[in-house]
């Protein structure tokens, strides 16, 4: 998997969802990875800044470029641009369906190995 580019605020940003991301969102936040299936219903303000700063720091380190953005600066460019949130979830969406994809078939192969 590689990361995706985002535009906000005239700058384009790296961003990208992988297991590490999902990792770094759990510590900054405190949940856990059985949490994670509980947020579409419940996510609070703090839980969409973890995730936009998880995914941009996960896109600048796939991109090897250096990040240094905090949770208050990441707090600020939401409030700058508003739409921030929804682009960066449509990547986590996307990033998420490709795991799953990548997942099933390596099941089938791993079905088809043991025929």
């Amino acid at each position: 998997m590689t990361y995706e580019q985002i535009e906000s605020e005239g700058k384009k940003y790296p961003v990208r969802y992988g297991f590490w991301a999902l990792n770094q969102f759990c510590k900054v936040c405190g949940l856990t990875l059985a949490d994670l299936g509980k947020l579409e219903s419940q996510m609070q303000p703090e839980h969409a800044i973890g995730l936009v700063w998880a995914g941009l720091k996960d896109g600048h380190r796939k991109a090897k470029l250096s990040f240094d953005l905090s949770l208050d600066d990441i707090a600020d460019l939401i409030d700058e641009d508003a739409q921030l949130i929804t682009k960066c979830m449509t990547v986590f969406g996307k990033h998420q369906q490709n795991d799953s994809k990548t997942e099933k078939k390596n099941n089938r192969k791993q079905t088809k190995g043991r025929k």
